[in-house]
């Protein structure tokens, strides 16, 4: 099987994690690994948006890349903040939250896949996978700068909780079909 250009930038984001979650633990007493460890989750997270635009564009939409893609910004993210909550920059239950919704996710794409269908990400999904990469950037960027401060970091902790379960929601409210 040989991949396509946009696959293979999703699979560029997700052998960057380990490097990602090994910069922001050394940038704890670093502010160097700090900067690396921003310059590459930036560059992780527009890869999310570039593959994409490139599949759209040269028409290269496979059910491989919707896959990967899923898989990849999961993967992505959850690296991301197990770094962070080990640093102590993220609370664990956030981390409980992401972790939880994306299972319960993937476990119903996992029953549409069995009935033959691939369910792609829908706009609250998307909007969720945002909304929790700036998050983290910022997350990230404060280590280095100390701003935002950890009262804005706090209500923004708990923005990303509740959209991110309500994104859930919105994948269970059509899963009933593959029950």
């Amino acid at each position: 099987m040989t991949l396509n250009t946009p696959t293979k930038i999703t699979l560029i984001r997700v052998l960057a994690i380990p490097f990602l979650m090994w910069l922001i633990i050394l940038s704890q007493n670093n502010g160097f690994f700090g900067t690396i460890s921003l310059v590459l989750f930036i560059a992780g997270s527009l890869t999310d948006w570039l593959d994409g635009y490139l599949a759209r564009k040269n028409n290269q939409i496979t059910n491989l890349g919707k896959f990967m893609d899923q898989l990849a910004d999961k993967a992505f993210i959850s690296g991301t903040m197990c770094a962070l909550v080990w640093t102590h920059q993220v609370s664990y239950w956030l981390l409980a939250i992401v972790i939880i919704r994306d299972t319960a996710v993937s476990g119903i794409r996992m029953l549409a896949a069995s009935k033959g269908e691939v369910v792609a990400a829908n706009f609250f999904g998307k909007c969720k996978t945002t909304v929790q990469m700036v998050y983290l950037g910022l997350v990230i960027f404060s280590t280095a700068v100390q701003w935002p401060g950890p009262i804005v970091l706090t209500v923004l902790a708990w923005v990303v909780g509740i959209i991110t379960v309500l994104s859930g929601l919105t994948y269970f409210k059509g899963s009933q079909k593959y029950l």
